[in-house]
């Protein structure tokens, strides 16, 4: 994937899809907050303030995606948005615990 400010990527196989963006200006997902067909849970991740969304795909049956604040300090904040495919409810939680797996490394940019 080409990213203009960020780190991008994308895994997939047959029965697995997780995609990124790691940078200054990945999708925080708030507009998710009004849509009645999504669940929005805000904590932390690895102490930094996270927000995940879980609802239906318009390409697979069950989406989930994080975003974590990595760094909010000037002159760039630093933020991750995560997300991924899954077939089931027990996909979803797989997806959540990989999300609140995640750990970064003291100084990251």
């Amino acid at each position: 994937m080409q990213g203009i400010d960020s780190f991008v990527g994308r895994y997939a196989s047959a029965s697995f899809d997780l995609s990124f963006d790691y940078g200054a200006y990945p999708n925080n997902l708030s507009g998710y907050r009004k849509d009645p067909r999504f669940t929005v849970e805000e904590g932390m991740i690895d102490g930094r303030k996270s927000r995940i969304v879980t609802g239906p795909g318009l390409d697979c049956p069950r989406k989930s995606a994080a975003y974590v604040m990595v760094r909010d300090t000037p002159p760039m904040p630093t933020a991750l948005q995560i997300g991924g495919c899954a077939s089931s409810d027990a996909g979803v939680a797989g997806l959540h615990r990989l999300f609140r797996s995640l750990r970064f490394a003291k100084g990251v940019p």
